[in-house]
């Protein structure tokens, strides 16, 4: 049965918590009025219905509850165009700069139709993150600012009405870096604080029921891919461990932190041709940034050495969905994004200033020109 506009009134008042006089105040009218439209012995003006659409933050085929029932697979469809061009390898740093730009203007864009949509709320925080964050790199940190702001805002109303609590908690993780970036560290503590200190989650208790029914093939496969997303986790707080015993000048812990890294990832892949996309592919990088800070240049080569051939390895799997024979991993399916390793890049980023003191040195001259003697790996 379709519901009446003041009930639906009634509904979205209550989900954002607001009392019958703090909604008429927003509107400039009396909490009585406010009343008689949920006790539906009355009805919004004409002129009223845009602005109490504006409150509530959705469209007016909301309030009339006439909302395309395609909407979701319209916001769907919005969210996989928009960020198809970031899957590509762009040639330079400003056409790359330029898709992060559009991907956020069309989901600002979609919000004027769908202002309500958690999906489209969701993704335009991820964007907008991620633009600010190329903005600050850019040096206009007054654009950069403007756009976290933006970001706390669509963040706020996504936990104010959100349900699914994945995309909550990722919520308040964003948060906690966006209030960082702007020095705020006092509520980036408070979202903190929101995140569960207990790792529960639907992966586990899937495959747990799957086990209890005597699905075997069936739970391997869930217990497998939750192994994966808990490894890629744990990979991140690793390499964060390791940056901050270099950030404190202790090289030889850093090392051996990067080390494990690299060790655990070798023992799980073992045999494997490849190693997944978006575990930790340049642990190398971080190990001879260590050693080029002790001084010890041989070694530092040796780990760049070693990136270089993982990447060439993984590179002719660019642009196909995978899969690895692993028991800790069996079943689960990996997409690589991109068409090869950009050399042009790869150069660029070898001859940052950390690699200075490698210049001169035989095994990083050779790195050099085996990298400008191809167009692509």
């Amino acid at each position: 049965m379709k519901e009446s506009m003041g009930q639906i009134i009634r509904k979205l008042r209550k989900e954002r918590n607001l009392t019958q006089e703090e909604l008429a105040e927003q509107l400039n009218i009396t909490y009585q009025a406010v009343s008689r439209w949920e006790n539906e012995t009355g009805m919004p003006d004409i002129s009223q219905v845009i602005p109490l659409a504006n409150v509530f933050g959705v469209s007016v085929d909301v309030l009339f509850g006439t909302q395309n029932i395609d909407r979701d697979a319209e916001v769907q469809r919005i969210i996989e165009e928009a960020s198809a061009p970031l899957r590509l390898n762009y040639e330079n740093e400003e056409d790359e700069f330029e898709a992060f730009k559009k991907e956020y203007e069309t989901y600002m864009e979609a919000l004027k139709t769908y202002p309500n949509s958690i999906p489209l709320l969701y993704s335009s925080l991820l964007s907008g993150h991620v633009l600010a964050s190329e903005y600050s790199d850019r040096k206009d940190h007054q654009k950069a600012t403007s756009l976290r702001r933006e970001c706390i805002r669509q963040g706020n109303v996504i936990l104010n009405t959100c349900k699914d609590v994945t995309r909550l908690m990722n919520t308040h993780k964003q948060l906690v870096d966006i209030y960082v970036s702007l020095g705020d560290f006092e509520s980036a503590e408070k979202h903190a604080e929101k995140l569960p200190k207990e790792f529960i989650n639907s992966g586990s208790m899937v495959a747990y029921i799957k086990s209890c029914k005597g699905d075997a093939d069936g739970a391997i496969v869930e217990y497998s891919c939750n192994i994966d997303q808990l490894l890629g986790q744990f990979e991140l707080e690793v390499l964060c461990l390791g940056n901050e015993y270099y950030f404190k000048g202790q090289y030889e812990d850093a090392i051996k932190v990067y080390k494990s890294l690299y060790d655990m990832i070798a023992v799980i892949f073992d045999k494997e041709e490849y190693t997944p996309p978006y575990h930790a592919l340049t642990v190398g990088d971080h190990i001879a940034r260590c050693y080029i800070k002790l001084g010890h240049y041989d070694e530092a080569v040796e780990w760049l050495w070693r990136d270089y051939e993982h990447i060439c390895k993984n590179a002719k799997h660019y642009n196909k969905k995978e899969h690895v024979e692993t028991p800790l991993l069996r079943g689960c399916t990996f997409q690589f994004f991109g068409e090869s390793m950009n050399i042009k890049g790869y150069l660029y980023y070898l001859n940052l200033p950390i690699y200075a003191a490698l210049h001169g040195h035989p095994g990083y001259n050779e790195l050099l020109e085996k990298l400008k003697g191809s167009d692509k790996v």
